[in-house]
């Protein structure tokens, strides 16, 4: 048994309610969520006080110092698992067991949700107790900040922090930073960065933020944000595969160039494939800025509900694999197919139509669509897409 899953459990008392240890050296992950009468209860196995509760044939595997969990309401038996990586619950479940350092910091992935209303910071010694911490999501909080003032962390917990390669953040209307401008290091090793539902953010990071090993980047429903991210730190992306942004209803452009740019910036992105800027009733432009752009690898760009974006950017200087734009969302049509090797018809749902334009280039397009939606606006000629 690899993981435990157990959700939306209103009447669950317990998880294992037998007096011997119930032992599992391959789970590697916990997810308990919507069990309010569940608690999770850590102590490290004591051979002298615990091995009576082993039952005889199950003595190999658990040894002195290995963690052992109590999953129930009140006392119940007790389950081994000394080889756990990754934990999903409410925090609830699990807030007297911060103190417990030692258990904590073998997790490399933390997921909690439903933080109680007066929680505007995370507790003080949360990145203390995770030195090894590479996957964070933080879901329905009233948090403020995430990531505490450079005076606040420790050296120890701000060199663990840069291990962190994956963070996700969701429903959190009160965030309104990530982190202090002065603690650039944080997101060096950063693969993955989601941000949902922040309905307060205004900065997304500080303009001197460094993402040289990003590979995705979505940002949804973050009505605050006016602007993405800045030039300075778009020239480290090169490593960034995908972008999404959609339903921000304030954002003007992505990328801003910083006040004291005179000259024109180059900004390649390098590996990003997928760009995706969907129902972002204010974006009038990727960046306006003095930048040209370059995007050797791009394959595929969505751009759906913009009505204000005029021009992509000041300058394209290449997407040689780009050869269309998606401009409205797939359309799909169930149908029956014989499926030849059991024997009977399978009911599936395909993707059958797109709505694509192109004009010969990525500026070219943005710009004819801008014209056609301005025109049937008014009534004047009807849009014409290349439908695939």
């Amino acid at each position: 048994m690899k993981s435990i899953s157990l959700e939306c459990l209103p009447n669950l008392s317990s998880f294992y309610s037998a007096r011997d240890f119930l032992k599992c050296p391959s789970l590697k992950r916990i997810d308990m969520v919507g069990c309010p009468n569940m608690e999770l209860l850590a102590s490290k196995f004591c051979e002298d006080q615990d091995l009576s509760m082993i039952a005889e044939g199950n003595e190999e595997g658990i040894h002195n110092g290995d963690f052992v969990f109590s999953i129930a309401a009140s006392s119940g038996g007790k389950v081994a698992i000394p080889s756990l990586e990754e934990l999903r619950v409410e925090y609830n479940t699990m807030k007297d067991m911060w103190s417990q350092a030692d258990f904590l910091s073998g997790l490399k992935g933390i997921e909690l949700t439903c933080f109680s209303n007066d929680s505007t910071l995370l507790p003080s010694y949360f990145f203390q107790s995770l030195p090894d911490l590479e996957k964070l999501v933080l879901s329905d909080a009233s948090f403020e900040e995430i990531i505490f003032h450079e005076e606040i962390i420790s050296k120890e917990t701000r060199a663990g922090l840069v291990k962190l390669k994956e963070l996700r953040l969701s429903k959190l209307p009160r965030l309104k930073h990530l982190m202090d401008a002065k603690l650039l290091t944080v997101f060096q090793y950063l693969k993955t960065l989601e941000v949902l539902e922040c309905g307060r953010l205004e900065i997304l990071v500080p303009s001197s933020v460094s993402f040289q090993n990003l590979k995705t980047l979505e940002v949804s429903n973050c009505h605050g944000l006016v602007n993405l991210i800045s030039s300075s730190t778009a020239r480290s992306l090169e490593r960034l595969r995908k972008m999404k942004i959609e339903k921000c209803g304030l954002i003007q452009e992505i990328i801003v160039t910083e006040a004291d740019k005179d000259e024109e910036e180059k900004i390649c992105f390098g590996q990003l494939k997928c760009l995706e800027l969907q129902h972002l009733p204010s974006l009038s432009s990727f960046c306006s800025g003095n930048s040209t752009f370059s995007f050797p690898s791009l394959e595929e760009v969505i751009i759906i509900e913009c009505p204000n974006m005029k021009i992509f950017a000041q300058e394209v200087l290449s997407a040689p694999k780009l050869w269309r734009v998606q401009t409205g969302e797939p359309k799909y049509k169930w149908e029956w197919e014989w499926d030849w090797e059991r024997k009977y018809h399978n009911f599936s749902k395909k993707k059958y139509l797109c709505e694509w334009e192109w004009e010969g280039s990525l500026n070219n397009t943005i710009q004819s669509l801008f014209v056609e939606m301005k025109a049937k606006e008014t009534g004047i000629g009807q849009c014409s897409y290349a439908k695939a």
